[in-house]
């Protein structure tokens, strides 16, 4: 596992999805933990990038996240 912190959007592509634009500036389509997800919110997610999937969403690789935690 590994911790990834930015911002956390939501998405209204493909019937809507949560995305984490990270610190470092790339996106990822977030899988779990969706109800501690809020547009907007500041966050540190520890999860792990799933290569083998794509998200209907396209809007970036899937990060698998485990927790959530508000900055």
């Amino acid at each position: 596992m590994k911790k990834f912190s930015g911002t956390v959007a939501r998405s209204n592509v493909e019937g809507g999805a949560w995305v984490l634009k990270a610190d470092d500036g790339k996106t990822y389509q977030i899988s779990g933990c969706e109800s501690d997800l809020e547009d907007g919110a500041s966050v540190s997610i520890d999860g792990a990038v799933d290569r083998k999937v794509m998200g209907i969403a396209m809007a970036g690789p899937v990060l698998r996240a485990k927790s959530v935690k508000r900055k």
